[in-house]
């Protein structure tokens, strides 16, 4: 237990018995410095014992042993100052107290800084106090703790101001070490900062249903996959460490001068062998970690395992806000086309499919690429498709002769071959959404599965293609509008070229003259749009922005619409939309840089897995913007610093 700020200018064991709770426990303290300030650590003697305490007005630094784990570990308690030089000063002595002691690292405390402009609400942000904080985090190679419950940690009395300041913090050993390290923000009670508690879990959903015909065959394959993956990584773990004995054995006697040649001969195949399953597990690392790069020869197995429980940490479900109650494990269990088909396509479309049809489709999908949750990838199908392709080809058929999937179907399976627009056509999609199944992934573990009432899962393979064809009704409708002169839209270029839209995927553009005309023509086709598709505008993402225009009637406009007021500069895309090319409309990329080269990764692979890393995000991360801007000349010079640093490893 950590306490911050606890004003406490001489020790007084009863009070802190009264906040432990009983008599078995040990401590350290900081005291106040006046009052404000003092920290307070507190723990249980029987799970942590305590060999070493340094103090400071600002932190308290515990080491001790876990007794269950039996791992040495720091606690370090913080309180930060307000001002930043303060600030610069406590992040200086932490990073030079870490890069002096080797050991596990958890810090937590009130830090007073937030890493992100969304982390504050009602206050000002200050950027180089962010950074400062940040570069911190980086070059400590610190790892934040997702948390769950409510967004923010601290709230002045009236209620009108927020930011997330206090935090946990664990080094890359505690990260590879420890499995399933959560936070939760708790309810703040009388204080006007929330306390937030670390815990470990480790929590089973259970296996999804059995199913029938070639789902239910891929189900059983995968569960005796998974006891020989168990089996065989069991085996290859005790026979890596039998080798690695036998060759330090062999090496002993080497050194000693009494081996001959075959004993020279053994230890070297033997150390090809544990060659060989350190590569192993250094690619089943890589698998999971879903690295796109890697370095052949270059295990890094650390660096994949970190990389691994960084993305489950982001992506893990902390606990669910049920009736204004953070739960931290909860329970969960018609359009028309503009181009009609004639009878002669539509059964062409529409005949039955023969087996290499099939084989095709399946083919031309990419090899590394999971159809559904079941993780058999098409390299798997394709391995074993003289296995596999009585049961798939029989499926198919019999969907196309019922319109109907069975249940866990992955309808990836029939949607790969393009068949569209006659009676029949349509009858397979309505099949294909009505007998849709998905399942939910909580923190790794998949749910029941259950029905799709309503629209496509996403990620689904029909999804883009049926989009296109509703939004070419859009597109359509739009030109019309223009060509009647329903509404104006703009002229641009010298050759005065008329635009009324600009579609890219699900983002719109609509573009008119300022009038309240033409504004409510185009909501007039919005809303038709809805009526005959189903697909609504989302208001509260959209925004209306006026060239030369007032923000009076901006506001006006604004308000007709629902959409907020925009501004310009303003982001499209990932883009600067509305600007200079200046070198403050960089920092994002900047910023993009910096975390795909973060000085933890630095320190966790080779030299050639820092260059094929830099080579990856350099060749591109930046493409994008350099393609449509001039880069200026400071952020080449700061890009190539910081690429420099890292292949270095001086980050």
């Amino acid at each position: 237990m950590g306490l911050q700020e606890s004003k406490m200018m001489r020790l007084n064991l009863a009070r802190l018995r009264s906040i432990w709770g009983n008599h078995n426990f040990d401590y350290a303290v900081s005291l106040s410095r006046g009052f404000s300030g003092g920290l307070i650590s507190m723990w249980d003697p029987n799970a942590f014992v305590k060999s070493n305490i340094w103090c400071d007005p600002n932190f308290l630094i515990v080491k001790g042993l876990w007794v269950r784990e039996n791992i040495v570990t720091f606690m370090i308690n913080v309180y930060a100052p307000q001002p930043l030089s303060d600030k610069i000063v406590l992040w200086n002595k932490l990073a030079n107290f870490m890069e002096n002691h080797t050991g596990d690292y958890i810090l937590f405390g009130d830090w007073n800084s937030v890493r992100r402009e969304d982390e504050r609400c009602g206050s000002e942000f200050l950027q180089q106090d962010a950074d400062c904080f940040n570069n911190f985090i980086e070059s400590s190679g610190l790892h934040e703790v997702p948390l769950g419950g409510m967004r923010y940690t601290w709230r002045n009395k009236p209620g009108n101001k927020l930011s997330k300041l206090d935090r946990f913090f664990i080094s890359n050993n505690v990260l590879v070490g420890v499995d399933d390290i959560k936070g939760v923000v708790l309810p703040r009670g009388f204080s006007d900062h929330s306390p937030i508690f670390l815990f470990q879990d480790n929590f089973d959903y259970g296996p999804t249903d059995p199913n029938l015909n070639i789902v239910a065959k891929l189900r059983l394959l995968k569960v005796i996959i998974k006891d020989w993956i168990h089996t065989s990584r069991t085996s290859e773990c005790l026979r890596l460490k039998e080798v690695t004995n036998l060759i330090n054995d062999l090496d002993i006697n080497i050194d000693s001068g009494n081996a001959d040649e075959a004993t020279v001969v053994t230890r070297n195949n033997l150390f090809k062998e544990k060659v060989d399953l350190s590569k192993l597990n250094a690619l089943d690392m890589l698998q999971k970690s879903r690295i796109k790069w890697d370095v052949e020869g270059d295990e890094n197995s650390k660096f994949f395992h970190c990389s691994l429980k960084i993305k489950r940490g982001q992506q893990q479900i902390q606990g669910l806000m049920i009736d204004g109650n953070w739960v931290a494990v909860a329970e969960f269990n018609e359009v028309r086309p503009h181009y009609i088909l004639s009878n002669a396509e539509a059964s062409f479309l529409e005949r039955e499919f023969e087996d290499d049809e099939i084989k095709r489709a399946v083919w031309d999908c990419g090899c590394s690429k999971a159809p559904g949750p079941d993780g058999f990838s098409f390299r798997f199908i394709k391995h074993f498709w003289d296995i596999l392709q009585h049961d798939i080809c029989r499926d198919i058929r019999k969907f196309f002769a019922n319109f109907s999937m069975p249940n866990g179907a992955n309808s990836a399976f029939f949607s790969l071959i393009p068949k569209c627009f006659g009676d029949t056509w349509c009858r397979w999609i309505m099949g294909c959404l009505n007998s849709a199944r998905t399942s939910v992934l909580v923190n790794g573990s998949p749910t029941r599965e259950f029905s799709i009432e309503r629209g496509l899962r996403q990620g689904d393979p029909l999804s883009p293609f049926l989009f296109l064809i509703v939004m070419e009704g859009l597109h359509l409708t739009f030109q019309r509008a223009m060509e009647i002169n329903f509404i104006r839209g703009v002229s641009v270029g010298a050759n005065r070229i008329h635009l009324s839209h600009f579609l890219y995927a699900d983002d719109d553009i609509i573009l008119s003259r300022w009038s309240r005309q033409d504004l409510k023509r185009i909501l007039t086709i919005l809303e038709i749009f809805y009526l005959v598709s189903g697909l609504r505008i989302n208001v509260s993402k959209s925004q209306i922005f006026g060239v030369r225009v007032e923000e009076a009637d901006l506001n006006m406009f604004a308000a007709i619409t629902g959409c907020r007021a925009g501004s310009f500069p303003n982001m499209y895309l990932g883009i600067p939309i509305g600007t200079k090319n200046l070198v403050s409309n960089w920092g994002t990329l900047v910023d993009k840089f910096r975390a795909k080269l973060s000085g933890w990764k630095a320190s966790l692979i080779s030299s050639g897995g820092r260059l094929t890393l830099l080579k990856s995000v350099m060749g591109s991360l930046g493409i994008y913007l350099f393609s449509l801007f001039k880069c200026p000349e400071t952020i080449l010079k700061q890009l190539e610093s910081f690429s420099a640093r890292f292949f270095l490893g001086w980050l």
